[in-house]
């Protein structure tokens, strides 16, 4: 009901919003004239005066349009395009290097800047009040606890840099996302933005495979991985190299294309048009394409556990997995039987907990070096228990001496610790841990209380709350072999769960009594 009188009311503005649409064009044509000629006067350079002109005129058409500025940067963050075109320019550096973060940063906080043009018009051109929501004051609490637990750690510097980090590319993100995605409607086309950056991002990786062309990154946007071995010719041992994305981690690539699945399935579910349907099945299929390529047998453990939940909650048909699971199997043995190789070294997982000597050549390294980091971060947070050795400052100073002491690898280099929740212990302590944990499980349970409330009343609402529930969950699976890298993809995924579960409740709010006047004779 919300969703028709809005509708009514848009339609009811259209002359005057074509009135105002007008002058706006005609405002910005006018400023990107005088923009270009200054920039001609004073540089002397048309390249210059005709970067003016575009921005001004991008401005122009996102304050005609606001909804244009918020579909690019979700486009822009979510498939990584200006830090994976940074790193096709800076190749000689590696995408994570130290010397690359503070660009990095600066570069995301410009492309953020662009979200500024459409709040502008939603608080001063329509007057609509900022949105200061509970999440939003949860975050605030986890802000502070980090701030806390970096007063008596041993390095201050990298624990602010760890927090203006969060700054930027958490709660900042957060609060824009959350005022200028409003709507259904604009959650709706937010949704569809980022499918189809999963989609660019998919069909590039799969088409890198698909021409044997993995030597070409493509301008960093279809980067390459990890290796892992597939077999042996004679004395030369056969590698595979693992697909990465714009990203640059293959298990993070996998990661944040993982979280899309429940979201192109709601569009399948819920769209009317033959071809956006298909369009979301499609994506779907890419998606879940380019994360076999990524040969991540943490994604693969996520994607079942995700597949049963969305069977547990009957959110996907069981004959649609069984033609899935099927059409998927033949074409991963005729296609990529080296994925069948790379979960078969899952078998040797089990070694880890062997204490015999002998099994521990058996043992994957890669699973070693993971369940010793995960050890030696456990072991760290029992020494500093309720605030923890800093922000950011296990990998450091604490990862390598407590994987040594424990006698089950060699670590030489500072490896973080693979998995969200023990790093965020260590790092943070259980002040920490509990505040960051706060927000997920407040908002999980609100999704889950709107899909349960609207249930059989109105089903694209319930489903919408079921998709960000789902990928949340997909991404908390999926931080079990992962720590929290790339903070923006997790803050977004909450931002856009917030906003849909305030359109939801406001879906399931009762409707506004209509008061007719009185007829008098």
């Amino acid at each position: 009901m919300n969703r028709i009188l809005e509708n009514d009311f848009y339609r009811a503005g259209t002359l005057q919003a074509l009135k105002a649409g007008t002058q706006a064009v005609m405002f910005a044509l006018f400023f990107v004239f005088c923009g270009f000629a200054v920039a001609m006067v004073i540089q002397r350079s048309f390249l210059v005066g005709l970067a003016v002109l575009l921005g001004i005129g991008l401005v122009g058409f996102m304050l005609c349009w606001p909804e244009a500025g918020t579909m690019f940067v979700m486009f822009v963050v979510y498939s990584n395009l200006a830090v994976a075109i940074l790193h096709f320019r800076s190749q000689n550096q590696p995408i994570n290097g130290p010397m690359d973060t503070g660009l990095k940063s600066w570069l995301l906080g410009s492309v953020g800047l662009v979200l500024l043009v459409p709040l502008f018009y939603y608080l001063i051109v329509r007057r609509d009040r900022i949105i200061l929501d509970r999440t939003f004051k949860y975050i605030l609490l986890f802000m502070v606890a980090l701030l806390v637990t970096s007063v008596f750690c041993r390095d201050e510097f990298l624990a602010a840099t760890q927090i203006l980090d969060f700054l930027i590319e958490g709660l900042v993100l957060y609060l824009l996302i959350i005022n200028v995605v409003r709507d259904w409607a604009t959650l709706r086309k937010v949704i569809w933005t980022v499918l189809l950056a999963g989609v660019f991002m998919g069909s590039l990786t799969i088409f890198q495979e698909a021409t044997h062309t993995t030597q070409n990154d493509y301008w960093g946007l279809a980067q390459r991985g990890g290796v892992f071995g597939v077999g042996q010719n004679g004395n030369t041992k056969i590698i595979r190299t693992r697909a990465a994305g714009p990203i640059g981690q293959e298990n993070r690539y996998a990661q944040i294309m993982l979280v899309l699945i429940p979201l192109a399935v709601f569009r399948f579910r819920n769209e009317r048009s033959r071809f956006l349907r298909l369009a979301a099945l499609g994506s779907a299929v890419v998606i879940i394409g380019a994360i076999i390529l990524t040969f991540s047998r943490g994604a693969f453990v996520s994607l079942l556990t995700l597949l049963f939940l969305m069977l547990g909650l009957h959110y996907i048909k069981r004959s649609y997995v069984f033609i899935a699971l099927v059409l998927g199997s033949i074409l991963v043995v005729t296609a990529e039987p080296d994925y069948l190789a790379r979960l078969g070294s899952l078998g040797r997982v089990g070694a880890l907990f062997n204490r015999s000597e002998d099994a521990r050549p058996d043992t994957d390294i890669s699973a070693m070096r993971r369940f010793a980091g995960n050890l030696a971060s456990l072991e760290v947070w029992m020494d500093y228990p309720i605030l923890g050795v800093g922000p950011g400052l296990y990998a450091k100073y604490y990862a390598t001496p407590a994987v040594n002491r424990l006698g089950l690898i060699q670590q030489e280099k500072n490896y973080p610790s693979h998995n969200l929740y023990l790093e965020m212990a260590a790092e943070t302590g259980a002040l920490g841990l509990t505040c960051f944990m706060a927000i997920i499980v407040q908002l999980v349970i609100r999704l889950w209380s709107e899909r349960k409330q609207l249930a059989g009343k109105d089903s694209e609402a319930s489903d919408l709350a079921t998709a960000f529930f789902l990928s949340i969950i997909a991404y908390l699976t999926s931080a079990i072999f992962e720590h929290l890298a790339y903070p923006r993809y997790f803050w977004l995924l909450i931002a856009l769960a917030t906003v849909a579960a305030r359109c939801v409740r406001a879906e399931g709010e009762p409707e506004p009594e209509i008061l007719r006047p009185a007829l008098t004779l």
